[in-house]
């Protein structure tokens, strides 16, 4: 498990070497890849999910932590991870046609989804299904770890409809989710710039397509509500766009249209954590070619990034008390995980004492902070795969 958490960039007999050197001081004991690959086909990956469900979230919320208006603020968030087109995968995940490769007319890919706590840096629940499964289902199976009027989940424009909402409702969730403008009339009234109101609470009802997804999800028999008072908000961007938010936080002398544009903002923390997992940590890059070991490298990153939420916890309380910067500092990731790599034995299989390696941990942290310009706002670029896949061969500086 440890050296599935150790994943990087060199071969894997060469991480087995280096891991075994180490653990037995320097009397290298001899074992190959491919033992270590059949040993793998033992390991669950579910290990790691129940390891991030019973030893980091539940020990990381006993203590203090960040919250708005006594709310955990929740972003939901997919994306497409790129996996080895072997037969085992294909057959799990399925495949798709390249539009622009003759030499690889296929390729395979997978859908990951995560319920993350932008204001902790947690990630409360993960998902690595086959594309066709869908971002709005998977955001359904998110709910079954949230509490009642504890949580505020925020979504992007994808996940907007009459069942996620009506489920929240149901289920005492709030939520705040960024509206198509082609969904309702109230909602296409707020997009037009002479209109003269910024917030509409109306009842909305389930449309016919949205009564047969009901029966695809299963949940036919939970009776959802016939109607829904939902609160629609509008938004004027410092571009001049127009965007309009669905939200269940109905009370406007409690919460007035002004702080939904900073609100909403918070849910770029989970677009950063997938640059995270797929730059930093290089998740794509798999280290075995079965489903399995796909699995278990992603559920193994989630679980690491975890990890260094926990370890990194203090160093960042004490560089966000720092004053006289001109800018706030905070711990340089490829820092933190780069240490973990190395630490990893230390922190969670040997005899050393885990203060020990802690206080050196967070020596490391603090001597090596990154600012943070929040004022920053550069546009977002269109890069041409060339340019990208030259950077990622020539120029990126890796983590491990």
């Amino acid at each position: 498990m440890i050296l599935l958490l150790q994943k990087g960039i060199k071969s894997l007999q060469l991480r087995i070497n280096e891991y075994l050197d180490k653990i037995h001081d320097g009397a290298l004991s001899s074992l190959t890849g491919s033992a270590f690959s059949q040993a793998r086909k033992k390991l669950h990956h579910t290990v790691f999910r129940e390891l991030n469900n019973r030893c980091i979230v539940p020990v990381f919320y006993e203590g203090t932590y960040n919250v708005w208006d006594g709310l955990r603020i929740l972003a939901v968030d997919g994306s497409k991870i790129r996996l080895p087109l072997e037969t085992e995968t294909e057959k799990e995940f399925g495949r798709k046609r390249s539009a622009n490769s003759a030499n690889k007319p296929y390729y395979s890919e997978a859908l990951a989804s995560v319920l993350y706590d932008v204001g902790n840096r947690i990630v409360l629940g993960s998902f690595l299904e086959p594309i066709q499964v869908g971002e709005r289902e998977l955001a359904r199976r998110h709910l079954d770890v949230l509490d009642k009027n504890e949580d505020l989940v925020i979504y992007d424009r994808g996940y907007m409809g009459y069942l996620l909402f009506a489920l929240h409702i149901q289920r005492q969730i709030l939520f705040l989710c960024r509206c198509q403008k082609s969904s309702y009339l109230e909602v296409r009234e707020l997009f037009e710039k002479d209109c003269a109101v910024s917030s509409k609470t109306i009842t909305i009802t389930p449309s016919k397509e949205a009564r047969r997804n009901m029966q695809l999800w299963g949940i036919k028999d939970k009776k959802l509500k016939e109607s829904i008072t939902v609160r629609f908000v509008r938004v004027v961007l410092k571009t001049g766009e127009i965007e309009v938010l669905a939200t269940t936080l109905l009370d406007e002398e409690k919460y007035p249209n002004e702080i939904f544009a900073d609100l909403y903002n918070e849910r770029w923390g989970a677009e950063t954590y997938y640059d995270i997992i797929k730059n930093r940590l290089e998740c794509e890059h798999f280290s075995g070619k079965s489903a399995e070991s796909v699995r278990q490298d992603f559920f193994s990153t989630i679980f690491l990034t975890n990890l260094e939420s926990i370890v990194s916890k203090r160093p960042e309380d004490v560089l966000g008390g720092k004053t006289g910067n001109r800018y706030p500092q905070k711990v340089n990731k490829n820092v933190s995980f780069n240490a973990l790599k190395y630490k990893a034995y230390e922190l969670l299989a040997s005899d050393e004492d885990i203060e020990t390696t802690l206080e050196r941990l967070e020596r490391l942290f603090l001597m090596n902070p990154t600012i943070v310009r929040k004022e920053r706002a550069p546009p977002r670029k269109q890069i041409s795969d060339y340019d990208r896949n030259r950077f990622l061969k020539h120029s990126r500086k890796h983590c491990f």
